[in-house]
């Protein structure tokens, strides 16, 4: 950022900002009590929030956490690994199907759907907390398919 834009005002602010964030005393314990926070005010709170809303918060969050255990293994396994050529091309692959899986993501919310990628599907919709009151069939239960 420092070398696109320059060091302007902006980057100034944020780089304070982060510094002053991370180096708060407790810190992991803010971001773990903010995830908290905004889980359950979010994606468990079927009063406030409509489904659809609901459902792509919590889409997004357990993809956020896939993507980034994947990345860990990923920086784990090139430490490891010696041959450059083959880091690139593995590191090119996880990219590319971020990419997709996030393109599929984000055609989904624009077209209203549910994105039903095999057990990411089931999982969010054990996380929004779906029950019979819904009017919804989130397991496929033939009653409501009448």
């Amino acid at each position: 950022m420092r070398n696109s834009f320059g060091q302007n005002d902006l980057y100034v602010f944020f780089t304070n900002f982060i510094e002053q964030y991370t180096n708060l005393p407790r810190g992991q314990f803010l971001q773990v009590g903010l995830f908290v926070l905004f889980y359950c005010g979010i994606g468990r709170n079927k009063l406030v929030f409509p489904f659809f809303g609901r459902y792509n918060y919590i889409q997004v969050v357990l993809f956020t956490g896939i993507s980034t255990f994947i990345c860990h293994i990923f920086m784990i396994w090139a430490k490891i690994h010696t041959l450059f050529v083959e880091t690139r091309i593995v590191a090119l692959l996880i990219y590319s199907l971020t990419i997709l899986v996030f393109g599929f993501y984000i055609l989904s919310t624009i077209f209203a759907r549910e994105s039903n990628i095999s057990f990411l599907h089931e999982a969010i919709l054990f996380h929004t907390c779906l029950k019979e009151d819904d009017g919804r069939n989130p397991l496929g239960v033939d009653e409501y398919d009448k």
